[in-house]
C-alpha cells in the first residue's frame, strides 16, 4: 500500500527536484527477480513461532525460473572468509558492534533522503533518480531502471529508481552507512549504468564480444566493485558482509533454515539481519526447510577479492566507463567513449582512491602471492640496502621502499 509521495527541490531548475515515494508493502512490479511476495508474513512465522518459511513468488517466477538462480556454491575462499569474520567478532564483539563502530548511529529515512539529496548533488545527478523508501524490501538497497529493451538503442529514454528498506533491518540507515550505500547503488550501480548508454557496445554486446549482462562473471565484478565502494565512508574496512554472505552460501550446505539461523548467531545476534541472510541463500529451494542453498550472492565477497587481486593491472576510468566485467577490461579500452562519462566524485583523485582499496586489501589480508623471482629480487635489493648498517635495525631507505600495502608485505601477515 502505498503511504505518500512528495517532491523535494533544492534549487529552482526542474533537473533538482527529487521524487520520494514511500510503501508499507512493496509493490509487486518493484520487486527483484526471485523475490518472494509473502517476506515479512513468513518471517513473523519464523520469528515468533518457529515455523519454517513457505514462500510464494510471481507467476514468472516459476520453479523451473527460480532453479536458474541456484548457482553452486564455492569454498575457494571460505576460510578467509570465515578470518574476517573471526577478525571482527574478536575485535567488536559481534555484528552489532561493527556495524556501529563502522557505519554510525542510526538515523531515519527522513535523515536519510537529505543525505542523498546533497550526495547527488556532490556527484552532479540530481534528478536523474527517484527514490522509494519500503519497509518491506528484501533488501538494503537496490538501483533498477524502466525503459525500452537495450536493441532499442535509445538510452536517454530509461528512468532509474533507487530503492531502499525503511526499516531497522537496513543495515545502512545510519549516519555514516547512508553515504555507504549511495557510494554503493549510485557511485557504483548507476554510474556504471549511465555511462554504458553512452558506449558503442550497448545495444548489441554480442557484437563486441561482451558477456550477457545477467551473467555470473559481470555480476561478480558489479556487485564486488560495489562491495568495495561501500566501505571508502565506512570507518572500519572489514568485508563483514560479503564475507557473511559467502559464509552462509558455504554452510547452507551443511543445515537446514533453522539451524544455519541459531548457527549465524556467533557472529551476528540480531535476529531480523539473521533472518534476511538465511532467506536470501534458502529462498530459491522447493523445500527451505532441507539442506542446500544459492551460492548466487557470494558474488559480492568473490568480485571483490579478484578486483583487489588486479588493482594495479585496472584502468579505474574504462572501469567505471560501462557494464563491464574484469576480464573485458582490455578488450573494449581501444574503443571506449570516455569523453562523456560521469565519474563518482571518489575517482575525482584516482591515486586517492587506489590507495583506499590497497588500505581495504591489507585490512582483510587479501593479497596475491609474489612469485618466486619477486620474492628473489625482493631479497636481493633488502641484502644491498643494508649494507653497512648496524644489524637489527632497519634503515629508513629500506622503510620507504617496502609500503604497508605492498603485495609482498601483505602476504607475509598471511
Amino acid at each position: 500500500m502505498k503511504k505518500k509521495k512528495r517532491h523535494q527541490s533544492g534549487h529552482n531548475s526542474r533537473k533538482s527536484k527529487l521524487v520520494i515515494t514511500s510503501y508499507d508493502q512493496t509493490p509487486a512490479k518493484y520487486l527483484g527477480r526471485g523475490d518472494p511476495l509473502n517476506v515479512e508474513e513468513q518471517k513473523l512465522r519464523f520469528l515468533y513461532h518457529g515455523i519454517t518459511p513457505e514462500f510464494k513468488f510471481k507467476e514468472r517466477d516459476s520453479a523451473s525460473a527460480r532453479s536458474k538462480k541456484m548457482v553452486e556454491i564455492s569454498h575457494e575462499l571460505l576460510p578467509q572468509a570465515t578470518w574476517i569474520l573471526d577478525r571482527v567478532r574478536a575485535r567488536y564483539g559481534n555484528g552489532e558492534g561493527y556495524l556501529e563502530q563502522a557505519f554510525g548511529p542510526r538515523i531515519d529515512s527522513q535523515g536519510g533522503t537529505e543525505a542523498l539529496r546533497h550526495y547527488m548533488v556532490k556527484n552532479d545527478v540530481e534528478g536523474m533518480m527517484s527514490i522509494t523508501w519500503s519497509k518491506d524490501l528484501t533488501c538494503s538497497g537496490r538501483m533498477c531502471w524502466v525503459g525500452p529493451c537495450l536493441k532499442a538503442n535509445k538510452p536517454d529514454a530509461r528512468r532509474y529508481r533507487l530503492m531502499l528498506k525503511d526499516s531497522t533491518e537496513n543495515s545502512f540507515l545510519r549516519e555514516h552507512g547512508i553515504f555507504c550505500i549511495a557510494d554503493h547503488e549510485i557511485g557504483t550501480h548507476f554510474i556504471r549504468s549511465y555511462n554504458d548508454g553512452l558506449q558503442p557496445w550497448f545495444s548489441n554486446r554480442e557484437r563486441f564480444g561482451l558477456g550477457r549482462l545477467s551473467s555470473n562473471t559481470l555480476r561478480e565484478t558489479e556487485e564486488g566493485l560495489a562491495a568495495l565502494n561501500t566501505l571508502l565512508n565506512a570507518k572500519s574496512k572489514y568485508l563483514f558482509y560479503p564475507a557473511l554472505l559467502y559464509y552462509t552460501a558455504c554452510k547452507s550446505e551443511e543445515m537446514s533454515f533453522h539451524e544455519l539461523f541459531d548457527h549465524l548467531e556467533y557472529y551476528l545476534r540480531d535476529s531480523d539481519l539473521r533472518w534476511k541472510y538465511v532467506m536470501r541463500v534458502k529462498r530459491h529451494l522447493e523445500d527451505p526447510s532441507m539442506k542446500g542453498g544459492t551460492g548466487r550472492d557470494q558474488c559480492y565477497f568473490k568480485g571483490a577479492v579478484d578486483i583487489l587481486l588486479h588493482l594495479d593491472q585496472i584502468d579505474f576510468s574504462v572501469f567505471y566507463s560501462g557494464k563491464i566485467s574484469l576480464s573485458e577490461l582490455q578488450r573494449v579500452k581501444h574503443l571506449v567513449r570516455l569523453t562523456s562519462i560521469k565519474l563518482p566524485h571518489f575517482m575525482r583523485d584516482p591515486a586517492a582512491y587506489v590507495s583506499e582499496l590497497r588500505r581495504i586489501a591489507v585490512c582483510n589480508r587479501i593479497c596475491r602471492k609474489p612469485s618466486a623471482k619477486q620474492r628473489a629480487t625482493e631479497r636481493s635489493e633488502a641484502r644491498q640496502s643494508t649494507k653497512g648498517y648496524v644489524r637489527g635495525v632497519r634503515p629508513s631507505s629500506v622503510s620507504a621502499k617496502r609500503t604497508p600495502w605492498s603485495l609482498t608485505e601483505c602476504y607475509k601477515t598471511n
